[in-house]
């Protein structure tokens, strides 16, 4: 029996290793890309090889370490408020990595994530913007309240909202540790559910949190999305998700890249917003369009 469990763990390390992606292509299965459809949602394994994630890591340990600067609010915690000193962070978030590292720009790892992009959404899809997020052992806060994407984000009556959004996990992504939990098949209705901001009650605008939260159905099937190293997840900007606190032993590191109808990109930088948190007042009006929706 030992040596047949051996064989069969050999076998699915061998066939995880055969399914990463060489070069700049990751096909996907027809199913693959129904689940997405359907349900909002999907893993990928293997899209990228250790040899891979761990390049990608070393860069991505010089953001958390402040080796790479990042100026003003895109370093910090989105869910607490502003003024937090870093010691009592529960997550570190760095907006826009790419903007204040452009080396990070065109690798394989977005080349791959180009392909899979046509794939699902075919042309006139483009990068819109990324974000690290480190969720620190022990830290049951460091929770992502349920939220649509499409709640932080503009949107336009005559512009597609049509978004990709990738999470790679660098560590394996688990339940104890606060992986994406999403509520299936709820993007279908495209349509913004109520959100408030988590800290509503806070009058300060300067020491606001920059999260919005909305109130889940209790009857809502939640659905826990629990990637390996290397793996990606991939989520639409309707899908009610969000993910759990950091309980573990060991940190979560998630690097998120969304891609975006490229109309829409263009229409955002209009308006000034270009996910950066250093942009106070885009962000205020945004802010307050959202809000006004309801």
């Amino acid at each position: 029996r030992e040596m047949l469990a051996a064989v069969r763990s050999g076998v699915a390390r061998h066939v995880r290793a055969m399914s990463a992606a060489r070069g700049p292509h990751y096909p996907l299965t027809k199913e693959q890309i129904e689940h997405f459809r359907e349900l909002g949602y999907v893993r990928l394994p293997a899209v990228l090889s250790e040899e891979e994630v761990r390049a990608f890591e070393a860069i991505y340990q010089r953001f958390l370490s402040k080796e790479i600067p990042v100026p003003g609010l895109d370093y910090g915690d989105m869910s607490l408020p502003v003024d937090t000193p870093p010691e009592d962070y529960n997550m570190i978030n760095v907006m826009i990595p790419r903007h204040y590292y452009p080396p990070m720009r065109n690798s394989i790892y977005e080349q791959r994530l180009t392909h899979i992009t046509e794939q699902i959404f075919g042309s006139g899809m483009v990068i819109d913007y990324d974000q690290i997020l480190a969720k620190k052992p022990k830290r049951p806060d460091a929770v992502f309240s349920w939220h649509q994407d499409m709640g932080y984000w503009w949107d336009h009556p005559t512009i597609s909202t049509r978004t990709a959004t990738y999470s790679l996990a660098l560590n394996d992504a688990t339940v104890e540790n606060g992986c994406l939990r999403v509520i299936p098949g709820t993007h279908k209705a495209q349509r913004l559910l109520k959100h408030r901001p988590l800290d509503e009650a806070t009058t300060a605008e300067e020491t606001k949190t920059k999260a919005m939260v909305l109130q889940l159905d209790s009857q809502a099937e939640v659905v826990h999305v629990p990637a390996q190293r290397g793996d990606v997840t991939i989520h639409d900007e309707w899908i009610v998700h969000g993910s759990g606190g950091n309980p573990s032993a060991g940190w979560r590191h998630t690097y998120v890249l969304a891609f975006r109808d490229a109309a829409m990109v263009a229409f955002e930088r209009q308006q000034g917003f270009k996910h950066s948190y250093c942009d106070i007042e885009a962000l205020h009006r945004l802010r307050a369009s959202k809000i006004a929706q309801h």
